[in-house]
């Protein structure tokens, strides 16, 4: 099984994001699935930026003190 999951990681992967994206377009709808997707890269790219800058580092040592 572990073969199985190390060959084809990227095809597993990309098949259960359709499934996902074509679940919430048949329960949410089209322009609402688009809006999800969008917030979703948006905030991965912020918090991408945001660890990058090691801004989450420098806060969670601010909430410690």
């Amino acid at each position: 099984m572990n073969e199985i999951w190390e060959t084809y990681r990227g095809p597993i992967i990309g098949a259960l994001a359709g499934l996902l994206i074509a679940l919430l377009i048949l329960t949410l709808g089209f322009f609402k699935t688009v809006l999800i997707i969008v917030f979703v890269i948006v905030g991965g790219f912020v918090g991408w930026y945001a660890s990058t800058q090691r801004w989450i580092d420098i806060f969670l040592s601010n909430k410690r003190k």
